[in-house]
């Protein structure tokens, strides 16, 4: 598989460049594609943010030029449109289940690069177009070019996929130019690809952007939140976080500190029932969502991590950053890649005897150190160095605009 790494150590002059996401929506993907943008722009460069859905929950800063493009809804504005929208979802969407994305995309990829266009001639080429997230990306599949990259959060799901899904993965990723979050999210998205002869044109990581001096900000604002010592943990409460696992641990590791859970989702009527079994009504605490987590963060003697899988990890970026230690249970993704060197101590085995004999040796250390060059790849302003290396060499506001490969 083609492997594309840059080395340029600096860019001499002001690029163009465009982000594609679905909307803006208060969410992770949604989250890093404005913190991406706003890093650019300090940068000195001129950034476009293209969204594919009206919701506008977060906005970057004002340097940044924000525009919408509804495709399914531009998609269903002409009777051509409507008619091939309709076919596509009563009649060839049930016949292959999963497919919706591939007949839509075959229509909205065309539009999408008639949107660029638009936008190109009213502000210039663009020397880099990055798309976030696969909702957007299926938007486009089927329009390919030199300046197009797209950032893939995590590996699909499955160990061996059926004809389907690997046509699926074809469409998706086959010469597409393509960003992961972590090395290990690369490792593993090379893996399933190549086990079904899938290539894509070039493959790297970039971590997404975590801005530390922000979070350093926010997170000593206001008193302490909680009356007791604690750790803490920061997650949605949904299944893959496995939070009823960190609850028995707790509970197995007969701590001083009490247990705070800053979260809100589906999962939070079956962690209030467990709680009561377990009798731990006054040690644990379900918080829900909080405008400032990062207060949790940096008061809490620990923070715990025991996902079943990650692509990034970048809440125990976000821990570190506030000067928290932090335990984590080792998973499937990018958490062995943020607790790397001197953090590794961190990395337990992702059980409950596991976390618990984790929680329980770092409480009792009092040593933390967390070196700042930890942190250091994920500044915004080497996440946004590194994605300039992208760019083709020549800029595209001394040359024409490149042409899409395919329709």
């Amino acid at each position: 598989m083609t492997t594309n790494l840059f080395t340029s150590s600096s860019v001499p002059h002001v690029r163009r460049i465009l982000i594609i996401c679905r909307s803006l929506k208060v969410g992770g993907i949604e989250r890093v594609s404005v913190e991406l943008a706003n890093a650019l722009a300090h940068s000195g460069h001129e950034v476009h943010l293209l969204r594919l859905k009206a919701p506008l929950e977060l906005t970057p800063t004002p340097s940044v030029s924000l525009h919408l493009k509804d495709l399914d809804k531009q998609l269903r504005q002409s009777i051509p449109g409507a008619l091939y929208n309709l076919l596509t979802r009563l009649i060839l969407a049930p016949l292959l289940p999963g497919s919706g994305f591939l007949w839509r995309g075959l229509a909205t990829s065309r539009l999408l690069k008639g949107q660029v266009k638009a936008l190109e001639a009213e502000h210039g080429p663009f020397d880099l177009i990055v798309t976030r997230g696969q909702g957007a990306f299926e938007q486009h599949w089927r329009w390919q070019d030199p300046r197009l990259w797209q950032v893939v959060e995590s590996w699909p799901g499955g160990q061996a996929p059926g004809w389907l899904e690997r046509l699926y993965l074809r469409c998706l990723h086959d010469g597409k130019q393509i960003v992961c979050v972590s090395p290990s999210v690369r490792r593993r998205l090379v893996q399933l690809l190549d086990g079904i002869d899938v290539r894509p044109e070039a493959i790297t990581d970039i971590p997404n952007p975590c801005d530390i001096e922000a979070i350093r900000l926010l997170a000593w604002q206001g008193e302490v939140p909680h009356p007791r010592p604690y750790i803490v943990h920061v997650a949605r409460l949904s299944r893959v976080k496995q939070q009823s696992m960190l609850i028995r641990a707790y509970a197995r590791a007969e701590l001083d500190e009490d247990l705070v859970i800053v979260g809100e989702g589906p999962m939070r009527k079956h962690l209030e029932k467990l709680i009561g079994e377990l009798g731990l009504e006054e040690r644990v605490y379900l918080v829900g969502q909080q405008t400032n987590p990062y207060s949790w963060m940096c008061h809490a003697r620990l923070f715990v991590l025991c996902s079943s899988s990650e692509g990034l990890g970048l809440v125990l970026v976000e821990a570190l950053a506030c000067g928290t230690p932090c335990v984590a249970g080792r998973c499937p993704g990018g958490v062995a890649d943020v607790l790397g060197g001197e953090l590794a101590v961190g990395l337990v085995e992702n059980s409950e005897a596991g976390l618990a004999n984790g929680m329980r040796a770092a409480l009792d250390d009092d040593k933390h150190p967390i070196p700042e060059t930890s942190l250091a790849p994920y500044r915004p302003d080497e996440v946004a160095r590194r994605f300039l290396e992208l760019a083709p060499s020549s800029p595209a506001s001394t040359t024409s605009a490149r042409e899409s490969a395919h329709g």
